[in-house]
């Protein structure tokens, strides 16, 4: 079995199409933006998607158009292209040829900048964070309006991928913000270091855990600062992997609460165990397959993660030969990275007492796990982090079990549909734009208003 089922062809598409732009930020300069969609069919790449008020929509590119050229070089790969649009100028000339109705069509325009998410209740900021000596795209979603205002700072989870859903507005998580907007929160955002338009910034895909971290502290301070928020109102919301990042900011900052969803309480190491054990039952797998995979990762993962052996010497280890050359691993390697991430990521994540971070959380907290959320596993992350809470800090910790929701806050009736929906990308690219799960909104807007009457004025 694969490790982490996780919608692959829609990461790719993400990185592809959701980036956007803004004038705010004066360090941050507009990245260039093509707005198409592609997939390889009979060598070429053909469009299956145009965005309205991009470079493709106005030189007039249609789906289904095949790409000959763009500005005279012949591509054959998808991440080829995406590795050749930042390299153009926003104002500059551009010249795509197309095949159309099996005529060749030339199309001359100029290069747009990216999209800039919009709000249908509140106002749009796209700013920067100074991070390393470059800069962090932040974007902050605020209820119209004068005056101070509660808010909702989202961590996201561990895919190196921007978060700017301008190019997506029924994005699940973009769904979350407009409503928390509309019932009067400010929403924040920052992107990992190299993602979007971050600027000058180590890459999301080089650096470790602590690294990470440490880009959202920065971003932490730098919500503070503005003037329309409560700083004493602040809430976090960590997702997935965002779920560690939070009791670490919690643990150091004072906060107005924490909201964690999809996470563990545990170590990385203990839930990759559990994860080969329990995931896999979700697909089918044999129990006795799933108990042989689990014991021939045993000794890998123990040494990657607690022990933390260099990748080279795990490479010159001939017990680990068949994790390394088999394409198709279980633990999600490939060109020295794991499921994206460097492969020092993960015992960085493994490193970090989260029982400890949680201890120091003196913050209310709300700990959510969706019913079918076959990346958390199970309740129990969500219920030890409600109980630890509560034992350090009576009456502060509370569990929630969303019914009926996945790990993207989507509706579904039953894990075993989750697991289907997983295992085929061509069912969850329109299911997940359709069913978000209005609960996760309700229940945390809920929760945050009776923390912020119970404040002392």
């Amino acid at each position: 079995m694969n490790l982490l089922k996780l919608p692959w062809g829609l990461l790719l598409f993400l990185a592809l199409a959701f980036c956007s732009t803004s004038t705010e930020a004066q360090n941050i300069k507009r990245k260039p933006f093509l707005g198409a969609a592609f997939q390889k069919t009979d060598n070429f790449l053909s469009v299956t998607k145009v965005f309205e008020g991009s470079t493709a929509y106005k030189l007039g590119i249609q789906e289904t158009d095949k790409i000959l050229s763009i500005n005279a070089i012949v591509f054959s790969q998808v991440q080829d292209v995406v590795a050749y649009i930042p390299t153009l100028s926003v104002g500059a000339p551009i010249e795509i040829k197309v095949l159309r109705d099996n005529k060749k069509l030339t199309l001359k325009g100029i290069v747009q900048p990216k999209l800039m998410e919009t709000s249908p209740t509140g106002e749009v900021i796209y700013d920067e964070v100074p991070f390393k000596g470059g800069y962090l795209r932040s974007i902050v979603h605020k209820p119209k309006g004068e005056g101070t205002f509660p808010a909702v700072y989202y961590i996201q989870g561990y895919p190196c991928s921007s978060v700017d859903y301008a190019s997506s507005p029924k994005n699940p998580s973009k769904q979350a913000i407009d409503h928390w907007v509309a019932r009067g929160f400010v929403v924040y955002r920052v992107e990992k270091p190299g993602m979007g338009e971050s600027t000058n910034t180590p890459s999301c895909e080089t650096i470790d855990f602590e690294t990470e971290i440490a880009a959202f502290e920065a971003g932490l301070l730098a919500l503070q600062s503005y003037k329309f928020i409560k700083k004493e109102q602040i809430f976090l919301f960590g997702h997935s992997l965002g779920g560690l990042v939070a009791p670490v900011l919690s643990a150091k900052h004072d906060l107005g609460g924490v909201m964690v969803y999809g996470t563990l309480a545990v170590s990385w190491y203990e839930y990759l165990l559990d994860l080969h054990r329990y995931q896999s039952e979700f697909f089918g797998q044999d129990y006795e397959e799933i108990d042989n995979d689990v014991r021939n990762v045993y000794d890998f993962l123990y040494d990657w993660l607690v022990k933390r052996v260099p990748l080279n010497d795990m490479k010159a280890n001939k017990d680990y030969e068949a994790i390394f050359n088999n394409p198709n691993n279980s633990i999600g390697f490939s060109n020295n990275q794991v499921i994206g991430r460097s492969f020092d990521f993960f015992p960085s994540v493994s490193a970090i007492s989260y029982y400890k971070a949680w201890k120091n959380t003196k913050e209310p907290v709300l700990a959510m796990y969706g019913e079918h959320d076959i990346q958390a596993l199970s309740p129990q992350g969500a219920e030890t982090i409600a109980r630890i809470i509560n034992h350090y800090h009576p009456g502060n910790g509370t569990f929630l079990l969303l019914q009926d929701t996945e790990h993207l806050f989507l509706s579904v009736p039953d894990m075993a549909t989750n697991a289907k929906m997983v295992a085929d990308q061509s069912i969850f690219q329109t299911y997940w734009l359709e069913n978000f799960n209005t609960q996760l909104t309700t229940q945390t807007v809920s929760w945050m208003n009776k923390v912020i009457a119970a404040q002392k004025p």
